[in-house]
């Protein structure tokens, strides 16, 4: 009797099953490590901020302004250019055939993370990251927070420099992850780089209320809202919204009054640079009296051991 050659059902149903867990196990494998990359990508870009920043800082002796005359002026000018931080940032980013524009300002690739599900195909100037307002301006007498009106407009601002910092550069947060485009289903706003301080529109984060009476920051987090601000408590955390839905019905909602808030994306801890170049993701137990004495580089006070 002649043996039948080749595989039978059940065999052929097992190499399939073997072959369909490689295929899974290796698409895994591919998403994990193309999620590595773009962490990497992004921690990166943050870096090149920081850096910038400080290159600026060196050439200037002070860190460019949340909003003002700054740097030098454009060829052919003898006037500085008005604007802020990330603009005055193009020239250190490699960018400065940008910067001498007037009008016409596009994509800057250091600006964009590959991790913001938000950021559009078409860019424009969006970012996936701000600015700490704390930094980049300085408290204006007689308002009650850092960011207002007044400030957009305001090209005389005093700001800190490297050197004048007096919490230190390493304990002092500089830059933030935030959605480049945050929509809570009734209305959408967009960071630009070329955008002013603002609750909707600025590329900034860390506006917060200050006490009337000593001008010193308040350990509660306000959350934003309207021109003010409303304290989250002092130990609300974490003091970011965590990879925030585009849903206007979700709990977790993407908060359009963007004046205190960064976003985390891919559910990691919101990502920060620091003043020293270093760059990590906050704890998502890190409490608003933590945050906000990271955030604010001239209380005095050290942070807690939770971020």
């Amino acid at each position: 009797m002649r043996r039948r050659s080749g595989f039978t059902l059940i065999e052929l149903l097992i190499v399939i099953a073997i072959i369909g867990i490689l295929i899974a196990s290796i698409a895994v494998a591919v998403t994990k490590a193309k999620e590595l990359a773009n962490n990497l990508d992004m921690k990166n870009n943050m870096k090149e901020l920081t850096t910038a920043c400080l290159t600026a800082d060196g050439d200037h002796r002070k860190l460019p302004p949340a909003w003002g005359a700054y740097g030098r002026p454009r060829p052919g000018t003898t006037t500085k250019v008005t604007s802020g931080v990330f603009f005055h940032m193009l020239p250190y980013l490699q960018q400065k055939a940008m910067f001498d524009l007037t009008t016409g300002h596009t994509y800057i690739p250091v600006y964009a993370s590959k991790l913001d599900p938000t950021f559009p195909a078409s860019p424009g100037t969006h970012t996936s990251y701000v600015a700490n307002i704390r930094v980049f301006s300085t408290f204006a007498a007689g308002k009650q927070e850092f960011e207002s009106v007044a400030m957009a407009s305001a090209n005389t601002l005093t700001h800190f420099s490297i050197e004048t910092i007096p919490d230190g550069n390493g304990s002092t947060i500089f830059f933030a992850t935030k959605y480049a485009v945050c929509s809570n289903g009734t209305a959408n706003t967009a960071n630009s780089y070329t955008g002013a301080p603002s609750h909707t529109n600025g590329p900034y984060f860390g506006a917060g209320s200050y006490d009337n009476n000593s001008l010193v920051p308040k350990e509660a987090i306000p959350i934003g809202t309207g021109t003010t601000g409303t304290s989250a408590g002092a130990g609300a955390a974490p003091p970011y919204q965590v990879s925030p839905s585009l849903s206007g019905t979700a709990t977790n909602a993407c908060n359009n009054d963007q004046g205190m808030y960064g976003h985390s994306f891919a559910g990691q801890g919101m990502c920060v640079a620091m003043g020293d170049r270093s760059v990590r993701n906050l704890s998502f137990t890190v409490t608003g009296q933590t945050f906000a004495r990271l955030i604010t580089p001239g209380d005095g006070k050290p942070a807690g051991a939770d971020w």
